[in-house]
């Protein structure tokens, strides 16, 4: 919504203040647009980092923890073969959000489908 707003309102100013002619929207058009990505780039390139720390935490409710073990890689693989999933998945796509320990805990208990 900013951009949409914002945009033509810098391009009018940068036309009527800085090329003083209606004519030059085209101009104004170019220098606004590689100003805008310039501030783009500039923010993803800085922002980047901070958001793959923060947002795996922000998605789920506690912190995804690493796939460890050898025990859990087998589990996963034999989940995966096993097409349990109801929607047709046939693998795992998404990370953990216990302890591996209690992952295996409940893989082998009897009613683990």
């Amino acid at each position: 919504m900013l951009a949409l707003s914002l945009g033509p309102l810098v391009v009018a100013v940068v036309t009527d203040k800085v090329f003083g002619r209606p004519s030059a929207v085209g101009n104004s058009l170019a220098c606004v647009d590689v100003l805008a990505s310039g501030l783009a780039a500039y923010l993803l390139l800085t922002g980047a980092p901070r958001i793959q720390v923060e947002l795996p935490g922000c998605l789920m409710p506690g912190a995804p923890l690493p796939l460890a073990g050898r025990a859990v890689r087998r589990a996963s693989a034999r989940v995966q073969m096993r097409r349990l999933f109801p929607d047709g998945k046939c693998f795992v796509d998404m990370e953990p959000r216990l302890d591996p320990a209690e992952i295996m805990f409940r893989y082998r208990q009897p009613s683990f489908v």
